[in-house]
């Protein structure tokens, strides 16, 4: 809604939303790109004449982040080989186990 009167602001968005729901495999390099030009535009519309795209580009991800993405990545691959190779799960309930224990 802040930027309806500027046209360029929009169509950048547009196409940086039309990247975002294509369905051929995801781009990354030119999301960012498409990312950075309309960040770098609004920051233009909105006064800021002295920032730059490489002043835009740089930012700070924590080591935790990529860790913990990295792990949750393992940890679903793993999940998917074990699923994808098992052809049941057996599955008992807490009053079943608990039955099985007293015996």
């Amino acid at each position: 809604m802040v930027f309806h009167d500027e046209p360029k602001v929009i169509s950048l968005w547009h196409q940086y939303y039309e990247l975002l729901h294509r369905k051929a495999e995801p781009d990354f390099k030119i999301w960012e790109h498409k990312f950075l030009e309309l960040l770098s535009e609004i920051a233009k519309t909105l006064g800021y004449k002295n920032l730059q795209q490489v002043d835009i580009d740089k930012f700070y991800t924590p080591v935790a982040f990529g860790t913990q993405l990295e792990f949750s990545e393992k940890l679903q691959k793993e999940l998917l080989r074990v699923l994808e190779n098992t052809a049941s799960i057996s599955v008992k309930t807490k009053e079943t186990q608990d039955r099985s224990s007293e015996s």
